[in-house]
């Protein structure tokens, strides 16, 4: 198993993850 390809893997989710929730928290601060 490679742990470089894993951390890579795992390092998107959580930028995507994170685009998403800042995506969240700025359309609920417009209100």
């Amino acid at each position: 198993m490679d742990l470089t390809l894993e951390q890579d893997e795992l390092r998107e989710e959580v930028t995507t993850l994170r685009a998403g929730v800042n995506m969240i928290e700025g359309c609920s601060d417009e209100r």
